[in-house]
């Protein structure tokens, strides 16, 4: 059976890529997104597929009943809920698409037999979030929430997001197939990926009204032998191809304290945010490229020195202390190697993108999970 996938707010092209690596068969019937951008990004990898450059809202339900998708996959905007923003939920102008797909999905004469939803930590709390489980009820759906990050996976990076499974209890979809009452399997979390769900630790079980109460969240219990160090994940090039990529002098010096300072055999590294690059806290990690008692040598003098002491820049030179680069932030987002940009695009949009972007293997294991 071919699955056809209906991508809304589809971005650079990571739900793509996580349906490729399950390795089912499936047709993208359209890609929706609006950055213009992230939709360069999307066509230069997937030329053939029908991506179209609009906004959501002008979605209707006639247009996705003509479609026929089997799945509906959606990363609405996070800006509403994210901890950085003024987490305005509903009366936030970007909840508007996800609210009026809601509707639309209420609206359709045949109903999707999945959906699958990704966003920020805040959105499980959310009125949006309400709304879209109560949606999903009164459709019909079957529903399990997640709370994961990539570390749980051993990938050395951060990204702790919402999911959301839903299954279509019961009914004709499109290829005029009767389908019997839909139910999860239990599942568990380890390194290679979801497999069963006993131990998993569930909040709460499925009811018989099919319906999940809470989000499930566990803890990244990894052993630090079974993570990948972050060499895996880096590129290898010579010192010059990194020249662009060193930290500024005023960052430097005024940011010395607050930098998020890791090396290639730390087995973490700070989530990547659409203001990588630009903005110093919050945004992500930055990588040294010296010994560790050298570095600690240098962190020790630095802390000693009065704040923005002209010596701090000269010292902190020593540490070739420089941003990740987009190609190894794509890495650690479990892009494929074949995945590349359009050569000209700026770094910053480029880092603006990824922010943006989903961890192709953590959406992998779950679109598995939904799919089995």
């Amino acid at each position: 059976m071919v699955i056809r996938v209906l991508e809304l707010f589809s971005g650079i092209g990571g739900m793509h890529c996580s349906l490729n690596a399950t390795g089912m068969s499936f047709k993208i019937e359209a890609a929706i997104d609006i950055n213009t951008t992230a939709n360069q990004v999307y066509k230069h990898n997937f030329p053939d597929t029908t991506l179209l450059q609009r906004n959501i809202l002008s979605l209707s339900s006639k247009e996705i009943d003509h479609l026929k998708p089997d799945l509906i996959t959606m990363s609405p905007p996070c800006q509403p809920f994210t901890r950085q923003g003024l987490k305005q939920d509903c009366d936030d102008v970007r909840t508007q698409p996800l609210l009026h797909i809601l509707q639309v999905i209420s609206d359709l004469e045949y109903k999707p037999l999945y959906i699958f939803v990704e966003n920020v930590k805040g959105f499980e709390t959310s009125r949006a979030k309400e709304k879209l489980v109560s949606t999903l009820k009164s459709c019909g759906y079957e529903f399990k929430e997640f709370l994961l990050t990539p570390t749980q996976f051993g990938i050395p990076n951060s990204r702790l997001r919402y999911y959301l499974l839903a299954k279509f209890r019961f009914g004709t979809s499109y290829d005029n197939m009767i389908h019997e009452p839909t139910t999860f399997s239990p599942c568990e979390i380890r390194k290679e990926g979801i497999l069963s769900l006993k131990n998993y630790g569930l909040d709460s079980e499925i009811n018989s009204s099919y319906t999940v109460e809470s989000v499930v969240c566990r803890e990244d219990n990894t052993p630090d032998e079974e993570k990948t160090s972050l060499s895996f994940y880096l590129e290898n090039k010579p010192d010059l191809y990194f020249q662009d990529y060193l930290l500024p002098d005023k960052v430097l010096l005024k940011f010395p304290m607050i930098l998020d300072i890791v090396e290639k055999k730390s087995l973490h590294s700070c989530c990547f945010t659409k203001g990588y690059g630009h903005f110093v806290q919050g945004t992500g990690s930055v990588i040294h490229a010296v010994s560790h008692d050298k570095f600690t040598e240098v962190y020790k003098t630095v802390s000693l020195l009065n704040k923005e002491h002209p010596q701090t820049v000269e010292l902190l030179k020593q540490l070739k202390l420089r941003y990740f680069t987009p190609r190894e932030v794509a890495n650690l987002l479990h892009f494929p190697s074949t995945f590349s940009f359009p050569s000209h695009l700026k770094k910053k949009q480029l880092y603006q993108v990824l922010g943006n972007s989903i961890n192709v293997y953590v959406v992998c294991e779950l679109l598995k999970l939904l799919l089995q």
